[in-house]
Formats: C-alpha cells, structure tokens, sequence
C-alpha cells in the first residue's frame, strides 16, 4: 500500500529533515542535486545524485543536501514483495545508481501516480503495487540478488495461483477446500504446498492478505469499517477489529486516524502500548 508520495525540488538548507523514527519503507530517488540521508549514530554516507536510496521501517534517520536544492521522488510503502524484504532482512539501508533514462521513467511514474494518490479510485491500489514492483525490481536486478524460487517450480506457481484466487473471492472468505478445487488439487497437496513455500498454513497467508487489503481500503476511501469488513471476508465488523489489533497491534479506528493525520509517531506508540 503507497502510504506517502512527494515529487519535486526539497531545499535541506531551509527545510533540513532531522533525524527520527520512520515507519514504512522508504524509496527515495534522487533525480537532481545531491542529497544524503544523516544517520544520529555513526558516520553518515556521502551526498549522492541519480540514484535510489532504500530504507526499512522501524530506522532512525534524517536527510542533507548541498548549497543547492535538490529534485527528488518519495514513495513510503507499508509492506514490500517477500523477495525483498527477505534481501533487505540484514541490512537496514542501501543506495543504488539510475541511468538517466530510469531516472526520467520514475519521475513520469511519480507524474502519473499522484492523481490517484490525492483522490483514490477503486483500482488506484493496483497502480500503486504495479511502481512497488518496479521498484523492487530495481533494487533486486542491481544487485543481482538470488532470486527466492524453490527447487519445486510447480509447487510455487500453484501457491501463487492460489493467492491470486483468493485476492479475487476475498469478499467470500473461501475456504481451503475451495481455493484447492479451484486448482484442481487435494487440499493437502495445497497444504503442503504452502509449508514448503511459504513456511506458513494458508489460513495465515490469506489473513495476511485480508489485513493488507483492508489497510489499503481504510487510506484510501471513506468506506466504513462495516463495509470494509464485508470486502475483505470477515464476518462483521467486530470480527474485522479484533483480528486487526491482534495481528497489527493498534485497532483499526486507531490506525486510519493516525494514517489520515500522517502522524506516524503516533501510530507506533499505539502499537507499542499494545504490544506491552
């Protein structure tokens, strides 16, 4: 889910970003001047320009440029593809080069994003996924990271069959009899499938899936939690909230209202009264 997008040039002399708590992803590409992020501990890296720096949540950080402003593009993600949160998972930064041309194709998809940033439509989540991927992807072919397929191809294309079946039906809550006939395979071989792919049962995988769609529909539409329950699969609203704090720590009223003031600070102490 995009939680933030800003495009433009960012004077750090005049409006200097101090260093603090972050709580989404982070893709910041630099597309003219130069700029660095400042770390409050430790030696912070050079200034640097067309490139595309990436951050993990729960980092403390701010950012400087030069004499000059600088142009840039922000895209702050809630969540990030498993690939990439599986390469990024012992490090907590990194920073690549752009071509021109790469640099040129992210301000025209910063361009074509903020229209249905500033006033969401039904599928403006699915452009908003789509630049997650190009994103991601930037990142992974740099440096050729090794790519997360298992030994057993087809045991990962029927787990990624079953996920897009299930985003479709999620309004139904489909069980796994249902999502395993639709493949054409024995629950138990779906099962199985999962554990070996995803370590996990299906039901958590399509909770998961649930709890991230709904985060998607609470910032970005006006739908009530009653509605939004019934969209993605739970039985009622009650249901939706006690599943939500369970699995995110803060209910949901909490967290749209944090996300719709931006005020993440906020949000994380919600979360971490919870969780204590």
């Amino acid at each position: 889910m995009l939680r933030y997008l800003a495009s433009g040039k960012r004077d750090f002399n005049q409006w200097p970003v101090p260093p603090m708590p972050r709580l989404n992803w982070e893709f910041y590409l630099v597309a003219d001047g130069y700029c660095a992020p400042v770390f409050p501990k430790g030696r912070s890296p050079e200034l640097r320009t067309h490139c595309l720096w990436l951050f993990t949540p729960q980092f403390t950080y701010g950012w400087k440029g030069d004499s000059k402003p600088c142009s840039r593009m922000v895209f702050h993600y809630g969540s990030v593809p498993e690939e990439l949160e599986n390469f990024m998972k012992t490090r907590r930064w990194m920073v690549i080069d752009l071509s021109e041309e790469r640099i040129r194709y992210y301000q025209e998809l910063a361009a074509t994003l903020e229209p249905d940033f500033r006033q969401p439509r039904s599928y403006s989540h699915l452009h908003f996924h789509r630049a997650l991927l190009d994103l991601s992807l930037e990142v992974l072919d740099s440096q050729k990271a090794p790519a997360q397929i298992p030994l057993d191809q087809q045991a990962h294309d029927r787990v990624e069959r079953a996920l897009a079946w299930y985003v479709i039906n999620m309004a139904r809550n489909p069980k796994i009899d249902e999502v395993a006939t639709s493949l054409h395979i024995s629950p138990t071989h779906l099962r199985r499938h999962f554990k070996q792919i995803k370590n996990s049962p299906p039901h958590k995988v399509f909770r998961k899936l649930q709890i991230q769609r709904a985060t998607e529909l609470m910032a970005t539409t006006p739908d009530t939690l009653d509605l939004i329950a019934e969209r993605c699969g739970f039985q009622s609203s009650s249901d939706f909230s006690r599943v939500f704090r369970r699995e995110m720590g803060v209910g949901p009223d909490n967290w749209r209202k944090a996300i719709i003031r931006k005020d993440f600070s906020a949000l994380e102490q919600s979360t971490q009264h919870q969780k204590g």
